[in-house]
Formats: C-alpha cells, sequence, structure tokens
C-alpha cells in the first residue's frame, strides 16, 4: 500500500506553494500520494490550523509545518538518514 500523505494550507499562500514544489522531487522518488488540502472554506480545519500552515501529514502524525523538515520526512518514507547517507548510502 502506497504511502499517502496530506497537506493542509491555503491557495494563496506562498509557503503552501514552497512546501508542495519542495515535496515534488520526494514524490517522484518515492511515490507516495499526496493530497493537498486548501483549509479556507472549511472551518474545522481553519480552526485547528490557522496559521500554522502548511502542515504536512501522514495518517494523524503531523511530519512538519511552516517549512518542509526533510529530516522527519526522512523517517515518515524510511529513507536513510543523513548519517546513512555519509556513509555511503545513494543521497537523495
Amino acid at each position: 500500500m502506497p504511502i499517502k500523505l496530506r497537506l493542509f494550507g491555503h491557495s494563496y499562500c506562498h509557503l503552501c506553494d514552497e512546501m508542495q514544489r519542495a515535496l515534488a522531487p520526494w514524490q517522484q522518488r518515492f511515490g507516495f500520494e499526496l493530497e493537498v488540502i486548501d483549509i479556507s472554506d472549511d472551518c474545522e480545519l481553519e480552526s485547528r490550523f490557522g496559521e500554522k500552515v502548511p502542515v504536512l501529514f501522514q495518517g494523524q502524525q503531523e511530519i512538519c509545518h511552516y517549512f518542509l523538515d526533510e529530516t522527519a520526512l526522512q523517517r515518515c518514507l524510511g529513507a536513510p538518514t543523513p548519517t546513512a547517507i555519509s556513509s555511503g548510502s545513494d543521497p537523495l
């Protein structure tokens, strides 16, 4: 079963756009599904996340918010950690 990530944000948010762009090479390499959710018209999600967007989740687990945390994403995807990369594994 492929990994599914959800990115909560606003359509007018430059940080949301930046995180989506930063995720693109990861998605290409690891093939996860990315659902982008605009919270602008959802009062419940707006109340939950407010100005904390963009927020990236796998299931109920928050991976990161504001900016892509590549280390946290690596853990989520089971990708080699920076230590493994420096020991000769194929870098991203």
